[in-house]
């Protein structure tokens, strides 16, 4: 293992303890849905910050699942804040693991840059089913809601980055295989405000309590009062966490969460293969289909035009057996 791997594991798992507007709005969450006897489910527990708050909030027993090896560092932290006897951590894929009892409340922060591209919908229906008590319609799911946005992106030099430098002869190579793969890929990228060419338009919604499949697809359209080039989709998360607790990732909503809001959440990004002009008066169409996180579809076009479809099943080698999520 690289001598490079607890760092870096450290400074992730450090930024999202740092991020106050996260930590703040789970803890409320909590508070709210957690009863005195409840029994929760930690899903992607990480640091064990979460299950830490569970207890706070008055939770009997917490079960923790983690596969990383962050899960050791959990233990400790857990033991030293004297919650060893009511978090149980249990290392593995929560797809792959039982519980000794039924859970009350699920709680879980496996959301990504681009809501559903960490595999949260399959994780939890699975837990639902699996380890929620069946009374009462079932465990409460923190968040209880997940929405995806997205925006057209105007970043030639972002563009280029990413994609339309593969194009060229780099080094007197030629690497123009390496151009549509790269075009269908999902990146992270931090966006401003000033990149997006048009305001920002909810495309799904999922209702984490009774979704029962991890296929979700939606549709936008954006208006544009001037003429743009479009280089691609900024795409970020809205969830609600309980009544009146709403995280979300937008770019204009960044600065004003919390200072250190940007550390830990970036945006995704959906790129063109090509470059796209856009008239003044114009209706821009998106149409995204995600599936189990790791498999997404962009397509669409202005006026209802089929101008780009691309899937991040073409954005890995042949050879690879399978589309790389990146």
């Amino acid at each position: 293992m690289s001598v490079h791997s607890i760092p870096k594991l450290l400074v992730y798992h450090g930024d999202m303890l740092a991020d106050s507007a996260r930590i703040d709005a789970f803890g409320r969450a909590l508070q709210q849905v957690v009863t005195l006897g409840s029994v929760v489910l930690d899903l992607g527990g990480g640091t064990g910050v979460l299950s830490a708050l569970a207890c706070r909030a008055g939770a009997a027993r917490v079960y923790m699942i983690e596969r990383g090896r962050i899960i050791g560092f959990a233990r400790e932290f857990l033991r030293d804040n004297g919650l060893s006897e009511r978090v149980t951590c249990v290392e593995g894929l929560s797809t792959e693991c039982l519980l000794p009892e039924p859970v009350d409340v699920i709680v879980t922060e496996t959301i990504g840059v681009a809501g559903f591209d960490e595999g949260i919908l399959g994780y939890v229906i699975d837990a639902r089913r699996r380890m929620g008590r069946p009374s009462g319609g079932g465990p409460v799911v923190i968040p209880r809601r997940l929405a995806l946005w997205a925006a057209p992106v105007s970043d030639p030099d972002l563009h280029d980055r990413l994609v339309t430098r593969w194009a060229r002869d780099l080094v007197g190579l030629n690497l123009r295989a390496v151009a549509s793969r790269a075009a269908n890929n999902i990146y992270m990228h931090r966006f401003e405000p000033d990149r997006l060419a048009a305001g920002g338009r909810e495309l799904m919604s999922v209702d984490l309590g009774t979704v029962e499949h991890p296929f979700v697809e939606g549709t936008a359209s954006f208006s544009f009062a001037r003429p743009a080039t479009i280089h691609g989709f900024a795409v970020w998360f809205e969830a609600d966490l309980a009544d009146g607790v709403t995280l979300s990732n937008a770019p204009d909503a960044a600065p004003a969460a919390a200072s250190n809001f940007g550390q830990h959440w970036w945006h995704g990004f959906l790129p063109l293969t090509e470059e796209l002009q856009v008239a003044a008066g114009e209706e821009l169409e998106l149409a995204v289909q995600v599936n189990d996180g790791g498999l997404w579809r962009w397509r669409g076009g202005p006026n209802g035009q089929s101008r780009f479809d691309q899937c991040t099943a073409f954005g890995a080698p042949l050879d690879s057996g399978a589309a790389r999520r990146t």
